[in-house]
């Protein structure tokens, strides 16, 4: 994604007939961290780290017709279909419509950026094609104007700690978020928690003077590519977390974690799902995962071990 933007509104109708735009964006496996964390002014902003997850991809192709409706397939991605139409309303010729089709494997209602990864790559499919390169500042405005809130996953170039529901970085941090085995656990498959309707945690004093402090741990957990370290804040994070939205099987899914050298837990906090985060250079790996999967599964669950990228995003 460029930094700057060459988005100037596009009036000629012989200039979008036919043409298909594609976009793409990927999932994530919750946060690192979540709570509320002062800005540059030093007022206080609900923020977090999501841990981008390479496997999970959204992928929208929407190919322009003129004096047509945009019509969005599955039906159901509504969100999408309302950021698209920002883009060509405000950027199209007029009358500009056409079809946007969205495909994506990542799981719905689990805190995994579903919704997100739909809206963003429906965005980028959007100005695509129009031929147009906006900045990433603005496609998170536009997805923020369409879903309400916003996940980091757009950003490659540096670990960010975000405020999703002003789309706005709160802080870049100098380096990108390390590679990390994860293995997942679904801790409520038969619920859905839709992220948007969640209420907002509200944090005590003494929570929110933690946050200070696990900010300050991941920063030179980064600077220094200290995976133990991350991984004690976001195993305090999701602990915190607990008070809102409690994993079931979290204390016993830390204990499998440790028993097996795991750096630390992370949870999506406001979804369903768990992982047990793992340095990927650490000796005797691949045993040391599949003894921990093996002991998760006699548990009852069902582990997925799956890879985080330290590129959140790629054209």
């Amino acid at each position: 994604m460029k930094r700057g933007s060459t988005c100037d509104p596009i009036r000629r109708e012989a200039d979008i007939l036919s043409r298909t735009g594609h976009g793409r964006a990927i999932g994530h496996h919750g946060e690192l961290i979540q709570g509320v964390f002062e800005d540059c002014e030093g007022r206080l902003q609900r923020g977090l780290i999501s841990l981008p997850c390479r496997d999970y991809k959204s992928r929208a192709t929407l190919t322009l017709e003129h004096e047509r409706s945009l019509s969005v397939t599955p039906v159901d991605r509504e969100k999408a279909k309302r950021a698209a139409k920002f883009v060509l309303d405000r950027f199209g010729p007029a009358r500009a419509g056409g079809q946007l089709s969205i495909s994506s494997n990542i799981p719905i209602g689990r805190g995994m950026g579903s919704s997100t990864a739909d809206v963003l790559a429906s965005i980028i499919a959007a100005f695509d094609s129009l031929d147009c390169q906006p900045s990433a500042q603005m496609v998170m405005e536009i997805a923020v104007a369409a879903e309400g809130a916003c996940d980091s996953t757009l950003y490659s170039q540096v670990a960010v700690l975000f405020a999703q529901r002003e789309g706005a970085i709160i802080e870049s941090f100098k380096n990108s978020l390390p590679l990390l085995d994860v293995i997942s656990v679904d801790t409520t498959p038969d619920r859905i928690v839709d992220t948007l309707k969640f209420p907002p945690a509200e944090y005590v004093p003494s929570e929110i003077e933690l946050f200070r402090v696990l900010r300050g741990m991941v920063r030179e957990a980064l600077g220094t590519v200290n995976i133990e370290l991350l991984g004690k804040a976001a195993t305090a994070s999701a602990e915190i977390n607990e008070r809102f939205l409690p994993k079931p099987g979290l204390r016993e899914i830390k204990r499998i974690g440790d028993l097996h050298g795991a750096a630390g837990v992370q949870v999506a906090h406001s979804g369903t799902v768990v992982g047990l985060m793992f340095d990927p250079k650490q000796p005797s790996r691949a045993e040391r995962l599949e003894f921990a999967a093996r002991q998760l599964g006699s548990l009852g669950f069902e582990p997925t071990i799956i890879g985080t990228t330290s590129q959140l995003w790629k054209a």
